[in-house]
């Protein structure tokens, strides 16, 4: 076995408490603001993040219901690059800058295909 693998098993372990989580956190953050990684670090970023990801799975509940429909799909458009013009499976150019302008409610039909192209629970765009 790898001695760094072997070395990194015995170094991090599901996280169990909120404690943990907290530690995991500070050593991700940590990570992820180095200008460069070793091999070591890499594979420890990955595996924090993987711990991180299945304890938030299990045990943190994200409240959404300050979160507005348009915020949503704005970030969404950010996280994928998507710019307006890229937004035709919700209507024209005029519907699209409405809606994005908050001069326009999104329908139940706009709401179906904007939830399945920008993977938004339907729940919170309505």
């Amino acid at each position: 076995m790898n001695l760094l693998f072997e070395n990194l098993m015995n170094s991090l372990f599901p996280v169990k408490s909120e404690a943990q989580y907290d530690t995991y956190i500070d050593k991700l953050d940590e990570l992820m603001e180095a200008e460069t990684l070793s091999e070591e670090e890499e594979l420890t970023l990955e595996h924090l993040s993987i711990l991180i990801d299945a304890y938030e799975q299990d045990n943190v509940e994200i409240n959404t219901s300050s979160l507005k429909p348009l915020d949503l799909i704005r970030f969404k458009m950010d996280q994928m690059g998507l710019k307006q013009k890229d937004l035709t499976f919700i209507g024209s150019s005029g519907v699209i800058s409405e809606v994005l302008n908050g001069k326009r409610q999104l329908n139940l039909k706009m709401i179906k295909t904007v939830a399945e192209h920008l993977d938004i629970p339907v729940q919170l765009l309505v």
